[in-house]
């Protein structure tokens, strides 16, 4: 089963064993949905360990990369085990993500699809990463050399998942 990194534990908060989280998530809704996270814990079966959150500040925050919370969880009941916690990634079982409708897709399904432009293979999504409000594809052209291309209509005419493939339209601009 594969581990999806959806966010961090930043640090302590206060003191009773309350954590800052950031999810790295458009909305909250995955928080309230999913049964339970993980993180890495190599004492532990598998390498990963269970992490729910008990509790939930109405206080969350979106930042331009994630979602900030102040939370409780159940494996932090005091300040000192909190802050043993820092900077720990938190993970999501691959099949616990919530569906999506026909035309939304998850950063992780972007990775690995070839890039056709104009009618030729371009190269090969590398990365995705959010850069305040738009997402930027980082390609891996088949000329070996990498170029940024924004995530807009002006510049994709095409994602299909389904096809493993995403169809540039005028990028002249950007070479």
């Amino acid at each position: 089963m594969n581990k999806i990194l959806i966010g961090k534990i930043v640090k302590p908060f206060g003191i009773k064993g309350e954590v800052v989280l950031d999810f790295f998530a458009d909305d909250a809704g995955i928080l309230q949905e999913a049964e339970y996270f993980t993180i890495r814990d190599p004492r532990s079966a598998g390498g990963f360990r269970k992490l729910n959150i008990l509790e939930m500040r109405d206080t969350a925050q979106v930042l331009t990369d994630s979602i900030r919370v102040i939370a409780r969880i159940d494996i932090s009941p005091d300040r000192n085990q909190a802050e043993l916690l820092r900077g720990t990634d938190i993970f999501i079982d691959e099949d616990k993500l919530p569906e999506l409708a026909e035309d939304e897709y998850y950063i992780k399904d972007l990775v690995g699809l070839e890039v056709f432009y104009p009618d030729e293979l371009f190269g090969t999504i590398e990365n995705v990463i959010q850069i305040g409000e738009k997402y930027v594809f980082f390609i891996d052209r088949t000329d070996k050399r990498k170029i940024a291309v924004p995530m807009e209509e002006k510049y994709i005419e095409q994602i299909d998942i389904s096809l493993k493939k995403v169809v540039l339209r005028s990028i002249e601009e950007l070479l």
